[in-house]
């Protein structure tokens, strides 16, 4: 009935302690960017806020869809994806195998990302 590769009913280990990283070391107003799987985890799991997460369930849905495809890609100017962070309450960047399928490289916005959690498979920035 429910595929065995279904991200969301069978999440990837990896995925799973980096939630619990979360859920061990913020707090839950913490906000945090993260792809669709992800964001559709990180509340029940880690009980924290995400950008963005369900279209009924999101002001702005599309909008925030298209900055967090642009921050991934990075195709935003570092000046460009800091305010995004900074405007948006954004504490924590979740960096796994969704958000690394963007393309972009995170190494373009060090500047104002301090990794705090890492793994092969994911990674988490604090946002400076």
């Amino acid at each position: 009935m429910f595929p065995k590769g279904d991200g969301l009913l069978y999440p990837e280990k990896s995925t799973m302690t980096a939630l619990d990283w979360l859920d061990k070391n913020t707090k839950p107003e913490t906000v945090v960017l993260a792809s669709w799987q992800a964001s559709a985890l990180i509340p029940g799991f880690a009980g924290n806020f995400i950008f963005s997460g369900h279209p009924w369930s999101t002001v702005n849905f599309s909008q925030k869809e298209e900055q967090k495809g642009l921050f991934y890609q990075t195709r935003l100017y570092p000046e460009e994806a800091h305010k995004l962070l900074r405007d948006n309450h954004i504490n924590y960047v979740f960096y796994g195998y969704q958000e690394k399928g963007y393309g972009g490289d995170i190494d373009k916005y060090k500047e104002f990302l301090q990794k705090v959690y890492s793994t092969p498979e994911v990674s988490i920035y604090r946002t400076k």
